[in-house]
């Protein structure tokens, strides 16, 4: 009677487990999209709503909003079809995308006057079946919160054409680095991508196009060449990195949250906390210096000045709070100096000489700063 009953139950367990494998399958291929916007898309709102803003107070609400919902992930700018800010946030296989436009509007008065400003809206699409709609919500909040604090919403007359959209948008921004005496850029291979072209600007406000050389997706590691540029401010020379010690001070030049903080670097000063990066990674120095979204692929400084790495990430603050129960500080990552190198086939001119001069941060900042860059990716 046993033997009789076996298969049966194992055919069963079978069934089940199949059932069970089916089912996780089909809920990671399921997907979710939708719009949240003040021009009445997905939200209950009495009218079409805007809000009487500068382009400049509208992207700074934008701006604010993505960092404040999505510290630590990297923060890309859109163009297309209005101007914006996107994010895409990852959990073992699932992935979710998050994009914030304002739209340029006309709206009206309690007057009867026509006045200028924008609408907002949040859209969202990935396989984060729960907090994905929950947190493009949260976004959405965050914006109009802000907006209201500025001005009060008036009900849209009509839609205008971007005035704010480049002639040639970019799709991602952060910072880069002139070598010894040659016409190229060091940035990370995340900042441009796999786009051919990039844009500089210097601190001066002068922008040039290069193209993107080489590539090392691996190391997170990009090179952008200018042939044409004649005048290339004098750059960093490298210190190699095996002779770089823990507790050792080190600053940070780049071009932290560009929309906001505006197109002037900044410096800040840190320590090297290990010389190994996440896992015991090698390539990687750990240091306490802050960085945010825009510092990517700027110098990390020793203080003579020399290049010792190129900042690269921070650790998901959300992420490991979420699974911790800790939200970590002070934990961020440079790509070293050594891994650099690799990217040149000479590199006798780009070491820096033994020095024992040691320099604090207000001279490294205006003998370097010159030679730090905002990176921008081109789309095609």
């Amino acid at each position: 009677m046993l033997q009789m009953k076996c298969p049966f139950i194992f055919r069963c367990l079978f069934k089940t487990l199949l059932n069970v494998i089916c089912a996780l399958f089909f809920l990671l291929l399921c997907s979710c999209a939708g719009t949240i916007s003040t021009v009445g898309h997905g939200h209950d709102i009495p009218s079409p709503q805007m809000f009487p803003l500068s382009p400049e107070i509208a992207d700074k609400i934008l701006a604010t909003a993505m960092v404040g919902e999505f510290a630590g992930n990297i923060i890309s700018r859109v163009e297309f079809p209005n101007n914006g800010y996107q994010t895409t946030i990852r959990f073992g296989l699932d992935s979710h995308t998050f994009i914030a436009f304002m739209i340029p509007v006309k709206g009206r008065t309690d007057k009867g006057e026509l006045v200028h400003g924008f609408a907002f809206e949040v859209s969202h699409s990935g396989t984060m079946l729960i907090s994905g709609p929950t947190r493009s919500k949260r976004l959405y909040n965050r914006i109009i919160h802000d907006a209201n604090l500025v001005s009060n919403p008036l009900p849209i007359v009509s839609f205008e054409p971007s005035k704010t959209r480049a002639k040639k948008p970019y799709i991602s921004q952060g910072t880069g680095f002139f070598i010894g005496k040659l016409p190229m850029v060091v940035t990370n291979y995340h900042v441009v991508g796999d786009t051919e072209e990039a844009e500089i600007v210097l601190p001066n406000g002068q922008a040039f196009k290069g193209r993107v050389i080489k590539r090392d997706e691996a190391n997170d590691l990009a090179l952008i060449s200018f042939n044409e540029f004649r005048n290339a401010p004098e750059g960093f020379r490298i210190f190699p990195s095996y002779k770089v010690k823990s507790g050792q001070d080190i600053y940070v030049i780049g071009y932290p949250l560009g929309s906001i903080l505006g197109d002037s670097p900044s410096i800040t000063k840190g320590i090297i906390s290990a010389t190994i990066g996440i896992g015991g990674d090698s390539r990687h120095f750990r240091i306490t210096a802050q960085i945010n979204p825009g510092n990517s692929g700027g110098p990390l400084v020793d203080t003579y000045g020399r290049v010792i790495g190129v900042v690269s990430h921070a650790l998901n603050k959300l992420y490991i709070a979420k699974n911790i129960g800790h939200i970590p500080e002070g934990t961020n990552f440079a790509v070293k100096a050594d891994v650099l190198l690799n990217m040149f086939n000479e590199i006798e001119s780009l070491i820096s000489e033994q020095t024992d001069q040691v320099l604090p941060a207000d001279k490294i900042f205006s003998a370097y700063s010159n030679a730090v860059v905002i990176v921008r990716a081109i789309s095609k």
